[in-house]
Formats: C-alpha cells, structure tokens, sequence
C-alpha cells in the first residue's frame, strides 16, 4: 500500500515462478546449527525440517545475513506462470508475495495453489471473511467464529514446503491495535495448532508509522500493535515511496531507501527490539527512466542495509497500483535495464536452495 493510498484496500495480486525448479540439498543437524543463526534484529528464524537426522536446507541460513529475495508480480497478470517468466530477467526470485481478498478453507482456493509445484515459497496474505454487511469481519475472527476454516486452510498447505502466512496485512490503514491485536492472537492460535510448519507473522505499512505530530496517527501508541511474541513468528512491512527525482518539486518528495526513510526508520525502531526476524515484504519504487541510476542506488542501498541490519527476506513490488482518491495509478515496475541488472545481482546474492 503506497502512501498515495490511504483509502483504498489492498490490491489482490499473485504471482508466478516457472523455471524455479532446483534439487533439494540436505544439511546435516551439526553443520545447519553452525550455519543457523541468522540474526534478525534481535531474534533469529528457527529452522524446522528435521527429516531423518537432516534438516532441510529450505529453512537452512546458508550464511548469516543472508537473505531470501522475491516479490509481487502484477501485470498483465498475477498467476505463478506469469511471476516466473515476468521475473526471470531479474531473478530467479525464491519467494512469491500472493494476496487473498478473504479467508479460503483450502490452499487449492488459494492464490498459492501452484507455488508447491513450481518449488516457490509462499508468502501469502489472507482477510477475514464477509459478514452481512461487513466486509471484513475482524470481530468473528477474534470471537472464534472462523476457526474451523482457518483450521482447514493451515492443514491444507504441505508441512514440507516453506510457507509465510499473515492475516490482515497494513491493518494501520483500517483497524485500531485493539481490534487488529484480538483478531491476530486468535489467527495464530488457529493457525499454528493445525499446522505449526506455517510461519505466521504480522506485515505493517511503514506510511503509518511516519514520524507525526497528527493526533489520528494510528500508531502513536506503537505497542498498540504489538501482539505479543506467543503470536508472531516475524515482524513485516510494506514500504513505498514515489518520488520520480532526488527533489521531486511537484510532489515536494525525495527519494529514498529504506535507509533513509523516516517511515520506514520509525517502524524499524520499534520492530528491531521486539526480537523477533524482520522481513521488508513490499518494496516499491519509482523507475526514473531518465535517470535510472535513481533506482539503482535505492534498490542496492536498501539491499545492503536490510541485509547488514539482519532481515531475512526482502521482496520487491514490480507492479502497479489500484487508482488513488486522484484517479493516479502509481508504477512500480522494474523498466531499465539498469534497475532490471540491479535487481538481478540482488537475486543472485539472495539464499539459493531449498
């Protein structure tokens, strides 16, 4: 969600990954724990996949820090043959961000449903079913009253492949913490009775929490959104910015990294000592096709901060944006050669094998 939409609903997006198709490498249990802790703020990703006497190396940190990269893919459209062959330029990317408008009971009813046969791990978002007039009854979550299909869908997604799971992501733009942090506790619960390989973990927008002084900001009380480490396995966000140039005098914005992003620093402040893995989830920025040395230096400099910072994934929006309250699409597409060569030096920098 960019900051250009605060009153718009998450985009539904999937995506696609079709050459990804690497052979499975195992790690013995001695060598793994050697080569395990990756640090990420003040926590570490806990490896699972223990088969045999040997742990999967899809949840194997093949050196501290370094991280899983992937993303969204959007256009022309959303499906897993589309996000492999869209990214194959600027890939091969490891994880695919997929976005479900309510709460399917199975993962074939998933944006998903494909990423186990295409060897892509599943980073997928999930909203609570409608309710009358409700759109999104966050409530019925909470009050149980869904368990039972959360239940069904956590047990549907295969406990050897590598799945991320949020409910209600950027929940800053429409709920408050109370109703977000009720709704959560309770989807994790679920979730990870039924089927504890699934990570689930919260995803924020970084827009709500700019450094402000506007009373309705929805996270001046920061801890209002804190869930409390039982519930979250990681700790995401969502970062956007569309300045075209350094000193964009028509929108009076500059461009950033997440470096340098007041919003994105506010966020991290108050994620880094909650000690739990750190993940950029969305990242979007401006192609300056003029000067694409403009997204070069903020596509690598986020890269290296994130990674010197201990996060373990990193995802990149390439896609557009619903229309914002001024009617503007926003595009975040990787559109040179020069960001589209930057990208894939990240990827190949990125984890390698499942």
């Amino acid at each position: 969600m960019t900051p250009s939409q605060m009153n718009q609903s998450a985009a539904a997006s999937s995506l696609k990954n079709s050459d990804l198709r690497p052979k499975r490498r195992t790690f013995l249990v001695a060598a793994a724990a050697m080569l395990a802790p990756m640090l990420v703020g003040c926590g570490s990703m806990d490896m699972d996949g223990e088969i045999d006497g040997a742990l999967d190396s899809t949840e194997a940190a093949l050196t501290p820090g370094t991280m899983w990269i992937g993303g969204a893919v959007t256009e022309p459209d959303s499906d897993v043959d589309t996000w492999l062959s869209t990214t194959r330029p600027f890939g091969p990317w490891r994880v695919r961000r997929s976005f479900n408008k309510h709460l399917p009971d199975h993962i074939s009813k998933t944006s998903a449903a494909n990423d186990v046969a295409n060897n892509v791990i599943t980073f997928a978002s999930v909203k609570p079913p409608s309710k009358g007039s409700i759109e999104y009854d966050v409530k019925g979550v909470a009050d149980g009253d869904y368990d039972d299909t959360i239940r069904k869908l956590a047990a549907s997604f295969p406990k050897d492949h590598t799945t991320y799971l949020t409910m209600y992501h950027e929940p800053e733009e429409n709920l408050t913490g109370a109703q977000f942090k009720a709704m959560f506790q309770r989807f994790y619960k679920v979730v990870k009775a039924a089927n504890p390989k699934i990570k689930v973990g919260t995803v924020h927008m970084s827009y709500q929490w700019r450094p402000s002084s506007d009373p309705n900001l929805p996270t001046r009380n920061q801890d209002s959104w804190w869930v409390g480490p039982e519930y979250t396995d990681f700790l995401g966000v969502d970062d956007y910015n569309n300045a075209i140039d350094d000193h964009d005098g028509i929108k009076d914005e500059v461009r950033t990294s997440a470096r340098t992003d007041k919003s994105f620093q506010r966020w991290y402040e108050w994620a880094k000592k909650k000690g739990k893995p750190l993940a950029v989830v969305e990242f979007g920025r401006y192609d300056n096709k003029a000067k694409p040395e403009a997204m070069v230096k903020d596509l690598v400099d986020t890269e290296q901060y994130v990674r010197d910072e201990g996060f373990f994934l990193f995802m990149y929006w390439h896609g557009k944006s619903s229309k914002n309250s001024k009617g503007e699409i926003w595009d975040y597409r990787l559109s040179t050669s020069a960001s589209m060569d930057a990208m894939k030096k990240i990827s190949e920098r990125g984890r390698k094998g499942w």
